[in-house]
Formats: structure tokens, C-alpha cells, sequence
């Protein structure tokens, strides 16, 4: 259910990025998606609005450690809806990227049924 209203959303952002709308997308296939252009970085934040579900899943990526030291500017996110940085991902050198799995994991825990 939470992987077909995922799929459902991403839909319209194109096949390169259709691999990555489901909770169930390893860490590499994301990243790998990203750094070879397949699925080009201004729809990132589009994908990560779709895999929240339009949910604010920040208290999870606490509780998951997402905003250890040195990963603070992660925040963002974890609560995509409300808006993220310019430059996306790409910012810091792609930093986040390590902290994606994480992140999906906790917009899956957030979704209403």
C-alpha cells in the first residue's frame, strides 16, 4: 500500500527515477541513480516529497541518529514538504546521500495507512 501510493506519486518524474520510488531501494541504487544522472538531482526533492508521504518524519531521523555531529544540515530531509535547501543533495558534497536509507526508513514508519 505505502509502495504503490510511492510509485503512484513519482509517476509523472520519469523512468530513470522510477527505481528509486520504493521504500524497499538500497542505499547504492539511490546513490548510484544519482551520481550517473539517471535520474536527474532536481528531482530529488520532488522523489523525497513523494517517499514522505507529505508526512514530517524528523522526530524518527533523531531517533535514528540522521543529525549526528557533522550531519546537522540533514534536517531538512527528513521533513521534505516544508521545503529544502538550494542545491539539494549536491550540497556539501552530497553528505546526505550516506544518511538516505535512513531517512527513507523513517518516511516509510511515517505513513498513515
Amino acid at each position: 500500500m505505502a509502495n504503490e501510493r510511492f510509485s503512484n506519486c513519482c509517476a509523472r518524474l520519469g523512468e530513470g527515477c522510477t527505481p528509486l520510488c520504493n521504500y524497499d531501494a538500497p542505499l547504492s541504487t539511490m546513490q548510484l541513480a544519482v551520481l550517473t544522472g539517471r535520474c536527474p538531482l532536481n528531482k530529488m526533492a520532488d522523489i523525497m516529497v513523494c517517499a514522505s508521504g507529505y508526512e514530517d518524519a524528523t522526530a524518527c531521523c533523531e531517533a535514528y541518529n540522521v543529525f549526528e555531529p557533522g550531519y546537522e544540515q540533514c534536517r531538512p530531509y527528513c521533513n521534505p514538504a516544508a521545503g529544502l535547501p538550494q542545491g539539494g543533495l549536491l550540497s556539501e558534497k552530497y553528505k546526505c546521500l550516506v544518511k538516505l536509507s535512513a531517512i527513507q526508513q523513517c518516511f516509510y514508519v511515517s505513513q498513515k495507512p
